[in-house]
């Protein structure tokens, strides 16, 4: 009998769609996801989670516009304190399982060297400061310096999680990326791939969206990648109720409905 592994949704405060990216991304684990355990959401309650999701409430501690990793990192150790099993998968409320997989089958993969990366790379945003942190962190411990940033679920051990987060200063400044640091930490000796990011940012029509996915297991996108082909495709994928939620797809607030972007 396989082991059942837990996954955990950090979620932050509202949402471009009402939080509908999280209904779909749970439709998907109930759809096609193997083997999983219990599912964590842990932040803002999106009011339609059914009984079958462990809800941990958060009000995050730190500011979300410089340091947001820090905050993830804080829903994580919520998780942990919870009881989430030794090894768990950490979602993102955008990412979407395609096609039948086992949690514990999900691969380790990342995106290139950040020593490859032009230097310029890093001179905006505070995400790529983040990463110019992370990178630092790397090259001072004579770690390798693989991107890890994919937007596909992440395997995670727990206890390998804490001891990271008890030697690395996550908490100030614009924090780390801790997949990185994680993966490099774990994951950079052993069976890893680079791929692709699967994450859709630009808008995209129906059929490039279908001819795009039609054989990944995983996809993501963000507010930018949002738009009414996508919400039709995965509308398409799944129509149905799933176990992770109280009801049906919840019907958008008025104030969004009016809104034609958000139709």
């Amino acid at each position: 009998m396989s082991k059942k592994t837990d996954i955990v949704y950090v979620l932050g405060n509202g949402s471009k769609w009402a939080n509908r990216e999280l209904w779909f991304s749970l439709a998907s684990v109930a759809k096609n996801l193997k083997d999983v355990g219990r599912v964590f959401v842990v932040g803002s309650n999106p009011g339609f989670l059914s009984k079958e999701v462990t809800f941990i409430p958060i009000t995050e501690p730190y500011d979300p516009k410089l340091n947001p990793a820090a905050n993830i990192i804080t829903k994580l150790l919520a998780a942990c304190k919870a009881g989430v099993s030794e090894k768990f998968l950490l979602f993102n409320d955008d990412f979407v399982v395609l096609k039948p997989i086992s949690a514990a089958d999900i691969p380790v993969v990342h995106k290139g060297k950040f020593s490859d990366y032009a230097q310029t790379y890093f001179n905006s945003g505070n995400y790529r400061l983040r990463m110019r942190k992370t990178f630092g962190i790397l090259k001072d411990r004579k770690l390798p310096d693989y991107n890890f940033g994919v937007h596909i679920p992440f395997p995670i051990d727990r206890k390998k999680l804490l001891q990271i987060l008890n030697n690395v200063d996550w908490k100030n400044g614009v924090g780390i990326s801790l997949r990185t640091i994680y993966g490099n930490m774990y994951y950079a000796q052993g069976e890893m791939e680079q791929v692709k990011d699967p994450n859709l940012n630009e808008h995209y029509s129906l059929a490039k969206i279908q001819a795009r996915f039609s054989t990944e297991h995983f996809m993501s996108y963000n507010d930018r990648g949002l738009n009414r082909p996508l919400k039709m495709f995965l509308k398409q994928q799944f129509p149905e109720e799933h176990k992770y939620a109280n009801g049906p797809l919840p019907p958008l607030p008025k104030r969004q409905a009016l809104h034609k972007r958000l139709a």
